[in-house]
């Protein structure tokens, strides 16, 4: 299937939509805190920007849609993007290129988290370290596993 100029105008369109919906959440949530960590929390989305923008990027794209090892994990095959077709797609998506499937499923992934850290009062009582450690670890551990394994129940890689 050839690609789409539409197609990939409106996943390049929403790709920045949701990129702005990270911080906007910020904004939202400091709102539902006290005052004086409201700055903590639009900081912590921003951040959780650019560290789950660099984790996507180096290992979690791979890890969900690289080649199945075993079933539990994805393989290395695109870690660091490599691999991914810039003029050409891949099977998930047939009508857009590769590069811009993949970060539009990267800020997807980015857009997730900041739900976790600010959906309750943890925010006053932890540390901004412990925060984030345990955001990427569970993003890492968790989400892409269970991201895989959603693939795989849609019929990629065979299925289950």
């Amino acid at each position: 299937m050839a690609i789409d100029p539409s197609d990939t105008t409106w996943i390049i369109i929403a790709t920045g939509l949701v990129m702005m919906m990270t911080p906007s959440l910020g904004f939202f949530e400091s709102g539902l805190l006290r005052s004086k960590n409201s700055l903590s929390v639009i900081m912590q989305t921003f951040t959780g920007l650019g560290v789950l923008s660099a984790l996507w990027f180096i290992l979690g794209f791979s890890e969900v849609y690289g080649t199945s090892l075993s079933g539990i994990v994805g393989g290395t095959d695109f870690i660091f993007f490599n691999n991914i077709p810039l003029q050409g797609s891949l099977p998930y998506a047939p009508t857009i290129p590769g590069i811009t499937f993949a970060s539009y499923v990267m800020m997807l992934a980015v857009v997730t988290p900041p739900h976790y850290w600010g959906s309750g009062g943890e925010n006053e009582m932890e540390r901004f370290s412990c925060i984030h450690n345990c955001v990427e670890y569970f993003h890492l551990l968790s989400a892409c596993t269970l991201g895989l394994g959603q693939r795989r129940m849609a019929g990629a890689d065979g299925g289950f």
